[in-house]
């Protein structure tokens, strides 16, 4: 009897199987539980978690692979993210916690390939510099005040106006998104999100205003949602040049992850 060697992704396998499946399966749950709140176009696949908000830039529109695009079902799932990018004209960010092969001859960009870091659970965070006062979104009014300031410190001018164009709102909470927003003097500075399944949380959407750094702003912010629920380890995809803060918090580095972007076309 030849025995079945698992490979790490398979739906059977428990979240706690490894660190790499918890954090693909929080983003995943995450990615559909926003799209669906938020009426996103969905893929026609399971293979494609997450979804299309139609704003034209890849921050916007946000999937997962399920498993390896070298692997049948995450071929439909790579198909599934060019199909939405040319139906509606507009990038598809597609993260994929697998190694992939060359998608650029399927008409992809590569982005990079950022570290997923882990933080165990326990300890605490230095208190926030005493001018910045931080506030966990509550409501639609919140969650917009969050969006504006993120399209500012990333920049994302797209996504400036949450009225007009919002990737947001009240329903993005009922999914399980938290959005915490730093300000001074009463103005947004920094941002962060977080959400928690499958034993992790997640971070997610940390930027400050370019202006506004250097000011441990952003880590300041970053402990806060690290610490949506002390009990679990945190984890998060950096990229290189916040890698450093991060460290200084207690992460580190897994692996790398690779994130490609779908063209319209």
């Amino acid at each position: 009897m030849t025995e079945r060697l698992l490979q790490g992704w398979e739906p059977e396998l428990p979240s706690s199987d490894s660190w790499l499946l918890a954090a693909a399966r929080n983003h995943a749950r995450h990615y559909d539980g926003l799209a669906e709140a938020m009426g996103w176009r969905r893929p026609a696949t399971t293979a494609l978690a997450g979804g299309a908000s139609g704003i034209p830039t890849a921050f916007a529109n946000m999937t997962v692979l399920t498993s390896p695009a070298t692997e049948p079902e995450g071929a439909e799932g790579v198909r599934a993210a060019r199909l939405l990018a040319t139906e509606l004209q507009v990038p598809i960010l597609v993260v994929s916690p697998w190694p992939t092969p060359d998608l650029a001859p399927d008409g992809f960009e590569l982005v990079g390939h950022p570290p997923l870091m882990l933080r165990p659970a326990g300890g605490a965070g230095p208190e926030p510099p005493t001018e910045l006062e931080i506030t966990r979104a509550a409501s639609s009014e919140d969650v917009m005040d969050f969006q504006r300031a993120a399209a500012a410190g990333y920049p994302a001018p797209e996504l400036a106006d949450p009225v007009a164009r919002p990737l947001f709102g009240a329903p993005a909470l009922d999914a399980g998104w938290v959005f915490f927003c730093g300000r001074v003097g009463g103005g947004p500075v920094c941002t962060a999100a977080g959400h928690v399944s499958d034993g992790v949380q997640v971070v997610e959407l940390v930027s400050t205003l370019a202006e506004q750094r250097g000011k441990r702003y952003g880590e300041a912010i970053t402990w806060a949602a690290t610490m949506i629920d002390p009990t679990l380890p945190a984890m998060l995809v950096a990229s290189d040049l916040g890698r450093p803060v991060y460290e200084r918090m207690g992460f580190r580095a897994l692996c790398r992850w690779t994130f490609w972007v779908a063209l319209p076309g």
